[in-house]
């Protein structure tokens, strides 16, 4: 039974190592499953799985993580980084967040925060050269 095929530039599954594929992965999933059910009852830990990008961790979370833990001591908070736009539906989390404009919005998608991006000015005109923001403001998400 061939399960791969050679193509240009690597190998790609046959419709027989799809179907293994698909429920072995089940299999393994259930087996991850049932491993996060037993520590959790072993340590009272509730474990999230949390996809976001790797700017909102740095820069909205981690200046956050302390207080969280405080609030919920038994959170196990597992992060799914991310870099850029993400087109593909979320596996293997609880919850995902992202950026998206209105259009992008479907019916699993709910409105957490309005983004309000601000903008680097820099003023040269007299020295010394100084920054200051300017916050920009939209009425959509």
């Amino acid at each position: 039974m061939q399960l791969f095929e050679r193509v240009c530039g690597g190998i790609e599954l046959t419709e027989s190592g799809r179907i293994l594929y698909r429920e072995i992965s089940q299999g393994f999933n259930g087996i991850e499953d049932a491993i996060r059910e037993v520590e959790a009852r072993a340590t009272g830990a509730e474990s999230v799985a949390l996809s976001v990008s790797a700017a909102f961790v740095t820069h909205w979370l981690m200046p956050r993580m302390k207080r969280l833990k405080l609030a919920f001591p038994n959170l196990d908070l597992r992060l799914q980084l991310t870099s850029g736009r993400i087109a593909k539906p979320l596996l293997d989390v609880d919850l995902g967040m992202r950026f998206l404009r209105d259009e992008e919005c479907g019916d699993n998608c709910t409105l957490v925060m309005p983004e309000t991006p601000y903008a680097a000015v820099f003023i040269a005109r007299s020295p010394p050269m100084r920054a200051c923001a300017m916050r920009v403001t939209r009425s959509s998400c």
